[in-house]
């Protein structure tokens, strides 16, 4: 039987121990992995400057078979067992604002920074609202019903029966250039699938980067992250 195996590789050359903030992301990370029963190893742990923690584990059945290295991610105290790439490419690095620019065309500096704010706020209202909305209702707004939805029933009979005098939202907000943010209901009905939401940017077009850059609410972890170093 393979036991369980941490192993930390430490981000200074010449240190082998594992630094505290590593030691509590193995912990987490194998917390998850036990879980699932399944024999494991932790490998290329590394700590950033910014406390994040990112590495991979693999897990092993019970014959001894091997499955394929995943990568995770350690950071504010909660383990991400499925980190995307986009995920591992900004927080697993010491340079996130360059990696939002290169992945995403959004750049993130003093001049961008009341635009980002209002964005990162705007979203998170907008994603409150909208849950709010799931649960009384069963279903996110569709896309023809829109973001008006939250503000304004956007039908009668017993689906609405219970919808909020004055709405979940007293106005919809604009974007940092005016515009309203685009939305699109969520792609399945009957079962709970993300919805989109975006904004194009100063253009007003899609693509672009600098001011001209689409940000989705995909990308809101990442500015969280960003304008809160």
């Amino acid at each position: 039987m393979i036991k369980r195996t941490l192993l930390c590789l430490a981000t200074l050359p010449l240190f082998v121990a594992c630094t505290y903030p590593v030691e509590k992301a193995e912990q987490a990370v194998a917390a998850e992995l036990e879980v699932y029963g399944d024999d494991y190893r932790l490998i290329d742990t590394r700590q950033y400057d910014n406390g994040t923690v990112c590495g991979s584990y693999q897990s092993f059945g019970k014959w001894g078979e091997s499955g394929p290295k995943r990568r995770y991610i350690y950071r504010d105290g909660r383990a991400q067992l499925a980190a995307s790439e986009d995920d591992v490419a900004v927080f697993c690095t010491e340079n996130p604002v360059a990696a939002m620019e290169q992945r995403f065309g959004i750049v993130m500096g003093p001049e961008s920074h009341q635009a980002i704010s209002k964005i990162i706020g705007d979203f998170e209202r907008l994603s409150e609202a909208l849950e709010q909305y799931y649960q009384q209702h069963g279903g996110y707004p569709t896309t023809a019903e829109g973001l008006a939805a939250l503000s304004k029933a956007p039908g009668s009979g017993p689906k609405f029966s219970n919808y909020p005098e004055g709405g979940y939202l007293k106005e919809v907000p604009l974007d940092p250039w005016h515009k309203p943010y685009g939305y699109a209901g969520a792609q399945w009905s009957g079962v709970k699938s993300q919805y989109k939401l975006w904004t194009e940017g100063a253009d007003h077009a899609a693509g672009g980067t600098g001011e001209a850059a689409d940000i989705g609410i995909e990308q809101l972890p990442y500015l969280e992250y960003l304008i809160g170093r």
